[in-house]
């Protein structure tokens, strides 16, 4: 640990990797690990994980080697954060969220659905659904196979349960409706529902009077 006089740590059995940056106003929980790795012959120098000020880590987590946490992330119990991924300042990873590995998220998003490899998601995003590859090679080698990841635009929601597959960009202020299945890209401020894209302009939907489609001014602030 590169602190001084090092984070609050609540319960016991909290791990601290050597090679982890962790902000002394940072909160962890029982049972949490920082700094994770499992390659213990290599004699590469680490990439060291670091967490910003004012996190907030739950119980049973795992935050692996390379990952950075911008300012005041919370994570909550049982979340995991793969190796350098990158989460953007007051995001919250909820219950049990999984992000794998070189995943970028943006600030102030919200996120309970997996984010597999490579993953790019932008600012003020809420995903709970479901994210896979295409997954087009299923006799090759499992760690020898890459596949291009999708990504996401700002202040766009994918409602529980939706499933999104393959390579595909999602755009900026789409929302896509609870339990939808997506293979296709999705242009900027439409709505994904029941099969179809419909463009904001159209929808005529109580999300049209929210306001979720106004023109942002201030992505990120």
């Amino acid at each position: 640990m590169t602190t001084s006089s090092g984070p609050r740590i609540i319960g016991t059995n909290v791990v601290i990797d050597d090679s982890a940056s962790v902000d002394d106003t940072c909160t962890i929980g029982h049972c949490t690990i920082i700094g994770y790795h499992d390659d213990l012959t290599s004699t590469e120098t680490p990439d060291g994980t670091v967490i910003g000020p004012h996190c907030t880590i739950g119980c049973h987590c795992v935050v692996e080697r390379g990952a950075q946490l911008g300012k005041r992330v919370s994570v909550d119990h049982y979340v995991r954060v793969g190796p350098r991924s990158v989460i953007g300042a007051d995001t919250r990873l909820l219950y049990g969220c999984r992000v794998h590995e070189d995943v970028m998220i943006g600030r102030n998003c919200r996120i309970s659905g997996n984010c597999p490899d490579r993953t790019v998601i932008g600012d003020e995003v809420t995903h709970f659904g479901r994210l896979h590859h295409a997954y087009r090679t299923p006799w090759s080698g499992w760690d020898e196979t890459v596949e291009i990841s999708m990504s996401i635009g700002s202040r766009t929601v994918i409602g529980a349960g939706a499933v999104l597959v393959g390579e595909i960009e999602i755009g900026s202020q789409v929302y896509v409706a609870a339990g939808e299945v997506v293979r296709k890209p999705i242009p900027d401020r439409s709505v994904c529902y029941r099969g179809e894209i419909i463009p904001a302009a159209d929808w005529r939907g109580k999300l049209s009077e929210s306001g979720f489609f106004d023109e942002p001014t201030n992505f990120g602030s």
